[in-house]
């Protein structure tokens, strides 16, 4: 779903109709400029977003009760068993990943997914208290996909119907798709269960700029065991702003190099949601928009527009209709 948004630079926010109007004052005088984005509609977790089209996801985590899943594409079971059969292959090898070493453990059948275990090889195996990781390679609707989940020794048959619950929920999603029923929205995909212990980060990066990063978090507890107030940043000047009807804190920063060897920043940072109470359930919503590389003024994103993009973007968040 696509939407315009257009900007004219002066005092005050808005957002109407899918349209982005962003207000605002930058050093140097008045922008009477009129800058023009289209927006794009995206599904996260259980909000809806508008961002402008020129951003691109550049990564995407999402986990349910711990459980982490990833889209393989469109396959057939003949595909999903090579995919399978290479992962049991290179771990009885031995594989490095992100900086750990995994050794196979043991596969086997649970239904229709394909379960592999993999153990992380510690230096000092006394060190080892008989965690294992899961990995569920399953196809839903000719579409293939991993769940992945952590194994405690004490826990073991819980943390594996975690495993298999979620992976049974999940079904393939176009990501301009906005779907509708109970669920949560990931990367390529669908987890249709109600909200539980879970979250969405998602990274969008400017297609024309790199250096403009805006993060995106979603997260919901679900019967927490302890409380998690929405906390201001205590170190940072913030101001109140609600974000979805939630009550949150927005900070804003932007510091301009003065001399050789220091770093010139953008920074906008939102933290809201509902505050879990021990026992209840609570939301935080996380969001940042960042620019670390070059200067604050360099086009295209210059300090005014980046605002801009930063208001229409929150202004945007929405949870979804689930109905």
């Amino acid at each position: 779903m696509n939407r315009k948004l257009v900007a004219v630079i002066t005092f005050s926010f808005l957002a109407v109709a899918g349209l982005f109007f962003a207000k605002d004052i930058f050093k140097g005088g008045w922008d009477m400029t009129e800058h023009t984005f289209e927006t794009r509609t995206w599904c996260i977790g259980r909000f809806l977003v508008d961002v402008p089209v020129q951003f691109e996801i550049r990564s995407a985590d999402s986990r349910f009760d711990g459980v982490r899943v990833t889209a393989l594409g469109a396959g057939t079971e003949n595909d999903l068993k090579r995919i399978v059969q290479s992962r049991i292959d290179e771990l009885k090898v031995g594989v490095e990943e992100d900086g750990d070493n995994y050794t196979y453990v043991n596969d086997y059948l649970d239904g229709l997914a394909h379960v592999v275990r993999r153990k992380y090889v510690y230096y000092n195996p006394e060190n080892d208290l008989g965690w294992v990781d899961e990995e569920a390679y399953f196809i839903s609707d000719k579409n293939m996909f991993m769940s992945a989940a952590s194994i405690s020794p004490e826990q073991e048959i819980s943390d594996h119907a975690a495993l298999m619950r979620v992976s049974q929920a999940v079904r393939p999603r176009a990501n301009d798709e906005i779907p509708e029923g109970v669920g949560a929205c990931i990367k390529d995909a669908f987890v249709a269960l109600p909200p539980t212990n879970e979250s969405s980060d998602t990274v969008f990066r400017a297609k024309d700029a790199e250096e403009l990063n805006l993060n995106i978090y979603f997260s919901h507890a679900f019967n927490s065991p302890k409380a998690h107030p929405i906390e201001k940043y205590s170190y940072l000047p913030a101001k109140s702003r609600q974000v979805a009807g939630y009550d949150g804190y927005e900070y804003y920063a932007v510091y301009f190099r003065q001399a050789t060897g220091e770093t010139s920043y953008l920074d906008h940072e939102y933290r809201g949601g509902k505050a879990t109470p021990v026992g209840g359930d609570g939301i935080e919503i996380d969001i940042s928009l960042s620019k670390y590389t070059g200067e604050p003024n360099d086009p295209p994103y210059d300090e005014a527009v980046s605002r801009m993009i930063w208001n229409g973007v929150l202004n945007s968040i929405r949870e979804r209709d689930a109905k």
